[in-house]
């Protein structure tokens, strides 16, 4: 089967969240991230700024996310992916971490099962 360059502009990839909950026991929740497809000199970017601190967690994840299934507020209503619900999220340390980790894997992930 030849190899068609004709890439999708997002993908999906689980994103899992670490938290300890109010007893403090630590409690796993998962949902999909829908990824932007970016340019390898985009992604090059993005990760030596954030090395360098200079990428704060709104604006990454403002980069890197599309959409997202998932996600629902306390009654259940799933929450739409907007910039406004990114902002949110990125105040949430363990989610804005557990995306960026997602997002980190998704690459390497890509180059190792191509390699």
């Amino acid at each position: 089967m030849a190899f068609v360059l004709d890439l999708s502009p997002t993908y999906r990839y689980p994103v899992v969240v670490r938290f300890l909950d109010e007893a403090g026991k630590r409690v796993e929740r998962t949902f999909h991230a829908h990824f932007r497809r970016l340019k390898r000199s985009e992604v090059r970017e993005l990760l030596a700024r954030a090395e360098k601190g200079e990428v704060e967690d709104r604006e990454l994840l403002a980069r890197i996310l599309a959409d997202w299934e998932g996600i629902e507020d306390a009654a259940g209503k799933p929450i739409p992916c907007t910039p406004e619900t990114i902002a949110e999220i990125a105040e949430i340390p363990e989610v804005a971490a557990a995306i960026a980790a997602a997002w980190a894997e998704s690459l390497t992930e890509g180059a190792r099962k191509n390699s």
